[in-house]
């Protein structure tokens, strides 16, 4: 689509699976005991605590006020 100038293409630069490859890692930590919760933010990006700054915060401290 040539949105960006000189990038290459998905070809030479496919997307990263990075929610897949965060929920491997949590799901093997949780498995050796560690203790998990995932949420979805939807409309948020890679920060979270900023563009979804309320509810990032509820689940957050929620979290951390039950260990």
């Amino acid at each position: 689509m040539e949105f960006i100038p000189g990038w290459p293409g998905q070809d030479v630069f496919p997307p990263q699976p990075m929610v897949s490859q965060i929920r491997d890692v949590l799901e093997r930590y949780a498995a050796n005991g560690g203790r998990v919760e995932m949420e979805m933010l939807e409309g948020s990006g890679h920060g979270p605590h900023i563009d979804a700054a309320d509810r990032w915060s509820e689940i957050f401290f929620d979290f951390l006020g039950s260990i």
